[in-house]
């Protein structure tokens, strides 16, 4: 965050929550609970949950509450309905600015 720094009108404007990102065992965690979405959602999904795990992770956070919400809206939202696909995934990732109370309650467990 360095480019905050440099400009005094960018760094007035933005809020910086220092999140740490899970460790190695949530992060396995978090895709078993993919791979099973995989499993238990099969005629819903045109792309594998648990292959784009990265992705997935970057646009909720690890928040489960969160990515049910972005795969409900990828559903409603996608270009084959009745199919999430990778790209009505990538057309509704959600908001980080959304997430930030999320990020903050996360941040005081």
């Amino acid at each position: 965050l360095p480019l905050i720094r440099t400009n005094g009108q960018t760094a007035r404007r933005s809020d910086v929550v220092a999140f740490h990102p899970y460790g190695p065992k949530d992060r396995l965690i978090f895709r078993r609970i993919l791979a099973y979405l995989d499993a238990n959602c099969a005629g819903s999904l045109a792309t594998s949950l648990e292959q784009l795990h990265e992705e997935i992770y970057r646009g909720c956070f690890g928040f489960i509450g969160v990515l049910r919400d972005w795969l409900v809206k990828a559903l409603a939202f996608s270009d084959r309905p009745g199919l999430i696909t990778a790209s009505g995934l990538a057309d509704t990732v959600p908001d980080p600015l959304a997430l930030k109370p999320n990020l903050v309650e996360a941040r005081e467990l």
